[in-house]
């Protein structure tokens, strides 16, 4: 049964993802259908954006989304290689690589600037990936070297790398030992994230029955001209115009965005473009960036954004002012947006968390860790941080506030408890007076002024004064506490003496008394201890009167007496005291 329920079940699965592929439109993918294929020679991709070959020139990575900018428009590539072909850097073909061994930098120069974000290079031997270099020429005409260099080990030919360059770039060039295996080179601009999203406009333009929607502007097709129907356009009818007139795109998730490219119409009224005002708005719906168009309206505007906040809604406002019987319009054949996913999530959807070694820095296209968090060794990330050390490559230390320095090596919180901190495992509360130690669980020494020692340490604390105008100074000893002075010092050693020679007595009174009476050897003494003691056994018998007690209680024959008699049964006994006088006894 178990069986055949997991076969029901996948086969459910893979036919609804089948059927979500099957509605898509032909050279659309995605769960949304929010994704173009790109694939070479046009060819379908499949429903996770596979292509039968390999992707389009132009594109490469996760279901050929991304823009490669080697082979833009105006990219040229040049080596100092003999041998002047480079469309082996450009064939996306693994096996065809570098032959030529003199080779030591790859420059590639741009005629117009763009925002670098990260590269990709595919080679043969990857064992020295950290000895590439990168010098980029900044629009400025400036030079940088990749800032904050990051690594991340895609496959056994693959690895990427991210740089922070808050410029946009005109010229890089790639030197290193390891050029003589490069076999592809690929350097990301980004992948259009505004295809499908949510696009609105205030009121939309008719014309022959025929309605011109914002989402015209996010389908793909960069068609400039608007009979071809592909185009959005607001009203044209005052009355049905909202102030301010404007067009506006939302995304499902939002997105780091670095370009943007818009689209205008070019068979007539390009004019109405201009003069606009785009803005980039975050999560909060606060302005990030924004823009002005010039007076004169171009066909197609190229922005780079430089900025790295997550934004989630782009508005175009039209600003310039028609007629008196119509309102301000706009007319937009495509807009494209270029960027990622936010920080700590990746994938086509951004839907996937960074794995926890790396929370917030992994590559965005495959989800493997630039940086490590909690792992020293960056990219590979498998060697766990030293005792001590946590975070980021393990650069942090451990808080001093921490048991023994020991922390978690991701989040840094002490693991093992506080040292001198009663909170863990926050550990900011400070011992109370009187406590120290691990999680403040020790009291002070009763030895120590007040009872007071260092919190971490248990150390007596004491104060002494510096000068008469000075505050006083807290000074730690061990709690034999020397700085007490002599005269205390005498004092406590008196007690100490006095205290164990006053035990000492205690356990000899507590033996002797202990020890069993002395054996009675005198026979006289045996008898005398008899009788006192028959005596005293007789003196409990309440029968007996008083005036009996001068009798000898050992000659008394107690079947005679009786209760009234006249007559004394003692009468001839000689008194005990005579008995044992000196004159009875001889």
């Amino acid at each position: 049964m178990g069986f055949i329920f997991k076969f029901i079940l996948c086969f459910t699965v893979l036919t609804c993802a089948s059927r979500v592929a099957a509605q898509c439109p032909v050279g659309w993918f995605g769960s949304k259908c929010q994704f173009m294929c790109h694939c070479e020679s046009n060819a379908h991709c499949d429903s996770y954006g596979q292509c039968p070959t390999k992707c389009n020139a132009g594109w490469f990575g996760q279901g050929c989304q991304y823009e490669d900018l080697t082979t833009v428009d105006g990219a040229l590539i040049s080596t100092s290689a003999v041998s002047s072909s480079t469309s082996w850097l450009t064939d996306q073909d693994v096996t065809t690589c570098n032959e030529d061994p003199s080779l030591d930098s790859i420059t590639v120069q741009w005629d117009k600037p763009y925002p670098f974000t990260w590269l990709r290079i595919q080679a043969k031997n990857l064992s020295a990936v950290d000895q590439f270099k990168f010098l980029f020429t900044t629009s400025g005409n400036k030079s940088h070297n990749c800032i904050n260099q990051l690594q991340a080990i895609i496959d056994s030919v693959t690895v990427d790398y991210r740089c922070e360059i808050n410029d946009t770039v005109t010229r890089l060039i790639i030197t290193g030992p390891s050029l003589y295996s490069v076999c592809s080179l690929y350097i990301s601009g980004g992948r259009n994230v505004a295809l499908k999203q949510i696009a609105q406009q205030t009121g939309t333009y008719t014309f022959d029955n025929i309605s011109y929607p914002a989402s015209l502007a996010v389908d793909g097709d960069a068609n400039p001209y608007f009979h071809n129907k592909t185009c959005s356009h607001t009203t044209d009818i005052l009355q049905e115009s909202v102030p301010p007139v404007s067009w506006t795109l939302t995304l499902d998730t939002p997105r780091v965005i670095n370009r943007i490219t818009i689209y205008n119409r070019a068979d007539c009224c390009s004019d109405r473009l201009s003069n606009f005002i785009l803005e980039i708005l975050d999560t909060n719906n606060h302005t990030v960036w924004s823009y002005e168009g010039p007076v004169n309206a171009s066909l197609v505007y190229e922005l780079n954004t430089l900025q790295q906040k997550p934004v989630k809604t782009i508005r175009i406002i039209a600003t310039r002012i028609e007629v008196n019987t119509k309102p301000p319009l706009v007319t937009l054949c495509e807009v494209f947006l270029f960027g990622d996913c936010e920080p700590g999530a990746w994938g086509l959807g951004c839907t996937s968390p960074c794995p926890t070694e790396c929370r917030d820095f992994c590559q965005q296209e495959s989800g493997k860790c630039f940086k490590c968090l909690g792992y020293v060794d960056p990219p590979r990330c498998t060697t766990a941080c030293l005792p001590n050390t946590w975070g980021i490559n393990c650069q942090s230390n451990c808080s001093s506030s921490c048991h023994n320095t020991s922390c978690d090596k991701v989040t840094g919180v002490c693991d093992k408890g506080c040292s001198g901190y009663s909170n863990p495992p926050a550990c900011t509360a400070e011992c109370a007076s009187g406590k120290w130690g691990h999680n403040c669980s020790y009291e002070c020494s009763s030895f120590c002024i007040r009872q007071t020692c260092e919190r971490v340490t248990g150390l007596c604390q004491y104060t002494s004064e510096t000068t008469a105008t000075t505050a006083t100074t807290v000074v730690s000893d061990p709690c034999n506490c020397p700085g007490l002075g002599p005269g205390i010092g005498i004092g406590i050693a008196i007690g100490v003496v006095s205290i164990v020679l006053v035990d000492i007595a205690i356990y000899f009174i507590f033996i002797k008394r202990r020890q069993p009476p002395a054996t009675v050897n005198d026979p006289v003494e045996k008898t005398h201890g008899t009788q006192l003691q028959q005596y005293d056994s007789l003196k409990e018998n309440t029968q007996y009167k008083p005036h009996y007690e001068t009798v000898d209680p050992i000659d008394i024959d107690k079947t005679s007496v009786t209760q009234g008699s006249t007559s004394s049964p003692y009468e001839n006994e000689v008194a005990p005291y005579e008995r044992y006088s000196p004159k009875h006894n001889k």
